[in-house]
């Protein structure tokens, strides 16, 4: 399909008038040929090109300064004093962070598709103003109107912010002492990678961001979109040894970089030197990062060695680092880069910047999420003899965090055309992956790419003469990631316009994640002690074992409705349960014996309060537990009840249609007929009350919030169409014999 084309069928239809005239500008090329192409031309796809630009970055400008109005309105409004309103505001203001991360993502689709348009534009545009002394620079453009400096990260960031505290109610963050390890240096985890569409990169950062926080790399500082910015220098040497040693996934394979995040200006700046080795034989197979920090001006000292352990540990010391144990691992992985990079005769070969936004809980790396966008790749080499960089510097001064480096040679540059989603998941502490995550990873808005690596893919395509063999993916970039538009998956918005998040509502996917997280050990622990204590009051467990315990007062109430609250089930406890003996226990295990055990005990409430008027009261009574008194009802939604409703009827319209057809067998025929009659008016009257079983059974588990069972009928269909086909074998049964039988042309119409 031409872009053109694609262009039209990706606008929005209440947003048409804000895009670009593609086609306007495109028809105004397609014109004249590059020989007819003179200044007055020129002057004309200049003064249009602006004008589309201009009203882009205003439309763009406008939308995103009303979201931040909006979300800095969400905070002003969770700022309120503390009320017992202020649960019912936690869940609005999600909701309505859900319907702002709708609008985001349609904004950041907006957004990306127009900066596609352009660049298409001004691609095709270069190769007309060749001849033209004062052509039009698509990098003058932008400085006057900076479209790629409009970044929906730190809307992302704000939102998360929010949202992560209405899912705390206001509390607290608690931090996990498991995985809090302040001083890290050193990281085993393993990865996996997938690419998005740039149309979908917003839809799989709003799904991650309802069920994980943002990770903010400088805390207490505020969010700018330039701290998004990563940029690392990898080094290699001539031989590209370390490129080929991890294409084949070498056991035990290494890489050597210099990372830092956000601006590095100065030399004095931070920079983490790391060594990441794959595949390591010590930890069975998995991958481990150690990493250091030092100074950029440092860099070349340590690369060469002329910066010693010795040196490094006197500054660690007079930084206030007393503890033996970092000192030690620290001082181990300096040693092991300079090893090797003095005995590799490793020098920076590329550069990879990209605009990352990671997903963890606060002090918690067994599961972290990383997706990185406007991946770009540069050359940082000297080896095809063109000098890109000082003598005495590891990295270009001429290239900062500036997107898309349009003051950088063509050749030295590749933009990658998707995101990078990777999922890092620590095994050994236990981690596995959500099944929120599994989902979203196995939907249409993500392609899986196993062992992809941004090292790999940028020397491959720098120094294909050089390297003997390619990465596997390459072929993968012609296919379309795009997800089908009948697709599900991602944000899509239901009929009544509520936003779904990979089908799903907002409500139901933090239900699930509830009822996930229940099974963890502590929530493990805690129902345990609740059955105890349900036990020990005879509420519904099996107490015969017990019945030393039943005379026991309950001491403490109020540990009971603590726990109570764990579930969810705002009961209260009575101060005193009134128990019965053996056998009343056991016969409150039939569903009969436990509806006459309940008469009798109204009858005789009734009886006494008659006989003593004055104990009647509504202190007198004492509540009798049975196995359901537990349970609250909950508010039941209408259109769940409703639904409920239309399935009983379009049993009993079914069941209409059998009792009539039933009816007329049994008026008009002969007695084979009113026997198969009489077959589907027992068929009818036995679906009728079938329906009206599974009506009442949907309800009951409605009203008290018990969706532990399904509620889907899976035998129902099943058997209507099995007893369907059988009544109608034996309609075919016992009328087979009659076409043999010389009374048949009296009985059958002759159809002739």
């Amino acid at each position: 399909m031409k872009f053109s084309a694609e262009f039209n069928t990706r606008i929005k239809e209440p947003w048409r008038d804000s895009y670009m005239e593609y086609a306007s500008l495109n028809n105004l090329l397609k014109a004249k040929t590059a020989d007819e192409w003179d200044e007055q031309c020129e002057s004309e796809f200049n003064a249009c090109f602006l004008t589309e630009l201009e009203k882009v970055y205003c439309f763009v400008q406008t939308h995103l300064d009303g979201l931040v109005k909006r979300i800095n309105n969400f905070g002003k409004i969770l700022e309120g004093k503390s009320d017992f309103m202020m649960n019912i505001k936690y869940e609005a203001i999600a909701d309505d962070i859900a319907e702002t991360l709708i609008d985001v993502d349609e904004l950041a689709k907006f957004h990306s598709l127009n900066v596609e348009a352009f660049e298409r534009i001004a691609k095709r545009h270069s190769r007309y103003a060749e001849r033209i002394q004062q052509a039009f620079n698509f990098e003058n453009a932008l400085a006057i109107y900076p479209l790629y400096n409009q970044r929906f990260d730190p809307l992302f960031v704000l939102l998360s912010e929010m949202y992560n505290l209405c899912k705390r109610k206001g509390e607290p963050e608690v931090m996990d002492k498991v995985a809090d390890e302040p001083d890290q240096v050193e990281f085993e985890r393993e990865t996996k990678k997938y690419w998005i569409h740039p149309d979908h990169i917003a839809e799989v950062k709003a799904i991650i961001l309802l069920h994980l926080p943002v990770h903010v790399q400088s805390q207490g500082k505020s969010y700018k979109a330039t701290d998004a910015a990563v940029s690392s220098v990898y080094y290699d040497n001539k031989s590209f040894d370390m490129y080929k040693q991890k294409l084949i996934q070498k056991k035990g394979s290494e890489i050597v970089r210099v990372r830092w995040y956000g601006k590095c200006d100065s030399l004095s700046d931070d920079v983490y030197v790391e060594k990441k080795t794959h595949r390591a034989e010590w930890l069975e197979g998995k991958s481990v990062k150690g990493r250091i920090k030092i100074k950029g001006q440092q860099v070349n000292d340590v690369m060469n060695g002329r910066y010693s352990a010795e040196e490094y540990e006197d500054e660690m010391k007079n930084k206030g680092i007393l503890d033996k144990e970092i000192i030690e691992r620290r001082l181990f992985i300096a040693r092991g880069i300079q090893s090797l990079v003095m005995n590799r005769k490793l020098q920076p070969i590329c550069r990879i910047f990209y605009n990352r936004l990671a997903f963890q809980l606060p002090n918690d790396q067994r599961l972290r999420i990383c997706i990185d966008s406007n991946l770009t790749f540069i050359r940082e080499d000297h080896l095809d003899g063109k000098q890109r960089r000082l003598q005495d510097s590891w990295r270009r001064t001429d290239v900062d965090i500036n997107y898309p480096f349009l003051n950088v040679d063509e050749n030295d540059i590749l933009r990658f055309p998707y995101a990078i989603l990777e999922v890092k998941v620590q095994n050994h502490l236990g981690q596995e992956i959500p099944s929120w995550l599994s989902r979203l990873l196995n939907s249409d808005i993500v392609h899986e790419v196993p062992d992809f690596s941004k090292y790999l893919h940028g020397v491959s395509h720098f120094f294909k003469d050089m390297v003997n063999e390619l990465p596997p993916w390459l072929s993968q970039l012609d296919q379309n990631i795009r997800k089908p538009a009948s697709s599900r998956d991602g944000i899509t918005r239901s009929q009544s316009f509520k936003a779904l998040f990979n089908g799903r509502h907002r409500r139901s996917l933090m239900q699930n994640d509830e009822k996930n997280s229940s099974g963890s050990l502590k929530i493990q622990v805690e129902e345990s002690l609740f059955k105890e204590r349900l036990e020990s009051i005879n509420w519904g467990f099996d107490n015969t074992n017990r019945r030393g315990r039943f005379d026991a007062p309950i001491s403490s109430r109020v540990l009971i409705n603590r726990e109570n609250r764990i579930h969810g089930q705002l009961v209260d406890i009575p101060e005193k349960t009134e128990l019965t003996d053996e056998s009343d226990i056991a016969s409150r295990r039939t569903f009969v014996s436990r509806m006459v055990q309940r008469y009798k005990e109204r009858r005789k409430k009734e009886k006494s309060d008659e006989e003593n008027p004055s104990s009647a009261g509504p202190s007198a009574p004492v509540r009798t537990m049975t196995r359901y008194s537990f349970f609250h009802p909950e508010r039941q939604d209408p259109k769940v009840f409703f639904a409920n409703e239309r399935t009983f009827l379009t049993w009993l319209q079914f069941c209409a249609v059998l009792l009539t057809i039933a009816l007329k067998l049994l008026n008009t025929g002969d007695g084979i007929t009113r026997i198969v009659g009489t077959v589907f008016l027992s068929l009818s009257a036995f679906l009728s009350m079938y329906a009206l079983a599974r009506f009442h059974f949907r309800a009951f588990r409605l009203q008290t919030g018990r969706t532990d069972l399904r509620l889907d009928d899976i035998y129902g269909p099943g058997v209507l169409c099995a007893l369907l086909v059988t009544a109608l074998a034996f309609n075919f049964y016992v009328r087979i014999p009659l076409l043999f039988s010389e009374e048949r042309t009296r009985i059958l119409p002759n159809p002739y």
